[in-house]
């Protein structure tokens, strides 16, 4: 059975043939803003052809071939953040708050945990986890990217150690794999790796994983389930075994997307290129029957002040070995491989403290040495500068967003953007 045999179980002709025609068309391109760094007014100034997302607020789609978004100050400076607009749906509407413990199972490259620690106004926590270990790693230059401080990476199998954890999560994102007939025009080869025992052995894992989501739920939480497939196999019934396994589920049904979604909302969303400017993404919101109580496992009574950066910090302080980070919780995580224990401060090496590069771009650029393009293009390449100021560490800046950390001495700044984020 090839793939379009497959689909015409579920959907009309008409459609698998319109999805045939739309697999030949160009992806479409989208991102959200990192609200704390730059407005859309501000943004459209200098991209004043991108469209407004139809759903979200401070979120874009554009044609890359008039803006190549990834490779602008804006990216490199954790301003932005680039999605397909479709999967930009799912945070959206789970629409995780700053009192909200959040899980996200399977988090990398971190899209859905960006934009939902933006949303929280980098408060509450969220546990951003991915099993694989390079993928964590990834996920974790994302949180630094963009300069998040309610945000814990993970590298774990929540298999192993859910039992820590039953009932402890007030929302939680199941990004599931799959087999990602969804995102065939992000990468063709995907077509050809495509085969309906891939969809079954898909089917296994999803299986097991929004079992573990539903154990981890609090009573009165919220799941949000997700996947960039076409197959029901891997969507709905899915949900409907869950449903028939946990009588105290119910799903949440989107009124305002029936219009664009290729399933009843009874069965969850279903987004295709036919539909809407996205590529393809399926997901469901289902709610657990019960009363929501609030854990106090936030730390944000407590400050620490640090004034040699002119800066205080409201978080739980922990060092590991050598390296400061400023945790969002104040309890202990038992059994989690923490790579990122929230916003990362700094180190000490030789009883001296070095300030880390994701403390630049969590902090204000109110403090910051500005620089005009010339001075950012030499810094972007490692470059020292020539600058008057008195000593001491300082975050530097172009146009009121920080790009890095530089050290003044003798009114040269010595350069600390990371060699590997260095241009040529």
């Amino acid at each position: 059975m090839n793939f379009y045999e497959h689909l015409l179980k579920s959907y009309s002709n008409e459609f698998v043939t319109n999805l045939s025609h739309s697999l030949t068309q160009k992806r479409t391109y989208g991102g959200f803003l990192n609200v704390d760094k730059i407005t859309m007014d501000k943004f459209n100034k200098d991209f004043p052809n991108l469209k407004t997302h139809p759903f979200i607020k401070n979120a874009f789609i554009y044609d890359k071939n008039e803006y190549d978004l990834g490779k602008t100050f804006y990216h490199d400076a954790g301003a932005i953040y680039l999605s397909d607009p479709a999967s930009l749906m799912v945070a959206n509407f789970l629409n995780p708050t700053e009192n909200d413990i959040v899980l996200d199972m399977c988090a990398a490259p971190g899209g859905k945990t960006l934009q939902s620690s933006i949303l929280m106004k980098n408060k509450g926590v969220i546990i951003a986890n991915d099993l694989s270990y390079a993928r964590a790693l990834v996920l974790s230059q994302n949180v630094e990217r963009l300069g998040r401080k309610n945000i814990i990476v993970t590298s774990n199998n929540l298999s192993k150690i859910y039992e820590n954890y039953r009932e402890f999560f007030t929302k939680i994102i199941l990004d599931a794999p799959c087999s990602g007939s969804g995102m065939f025009r992000k990468d063709p080869k995907m077509l050809l790796d495509w085969s309906i025992e891939k969809v079954y052995r898909q089917v296994q894992i999803q299986k097991e994983l929004i079992e573990l989501a539903y154990q981890m739920l609090a009573p009165g939480g919220v799941l949000s389930y997700s996947t960039c497939s076409y197959s029901k196999e891997e969507n709905y019934q899915i949900i409907r075994g869950l449903l028939e396994n946990h009588v105290d589920m119910k799903i949440i049904p989107l009124d305002k997307l029936q219009s664009i979604s290729l399933t009843p909302i009874e069965e969850g969303i279903t987004l295709s290129p036919v539909t809407f400017e996205g590529e393809g993404q399926y997901f469901c919101l289902l709610k657990k029957d019960g009363n929501l109580k609030v854990k106090n496992i936030f730390s944000d009574n407590l400050t620490t002040d640090f004034s040699f950066l002119n800066c205080s910090f409201k978080g739980n302080l922990k060092k590991q070995n050598n390296e400061l980070y400023l945790s969002p919780i104040n309890i202990n995580l038992k059994s989690f491989n923490i790579i990122r224990d929230g916003l990362k401060i700094g180190k000490y090496t030789k009883n001296v403290f070095i300030p880390d590069h994701h403390l630049s771009h969590f902090l204000s650029s109110e403090s910051s040495i500005s620089l005009n393009p010339k001075q950012l293009s030499c810094y972007l390449k490692g470059e020292t500068l020539s600058i008057q100021h008195s000593p001491g560490y300082y975050p530097v800046s172009y146009r009121n967003i920080n790009i890095g950390f530089g050290k003044i001495c003798n009114d040269i700044l010595k350069n600390h953007y990371p060699k590997g984020l260095r241009h040529n």
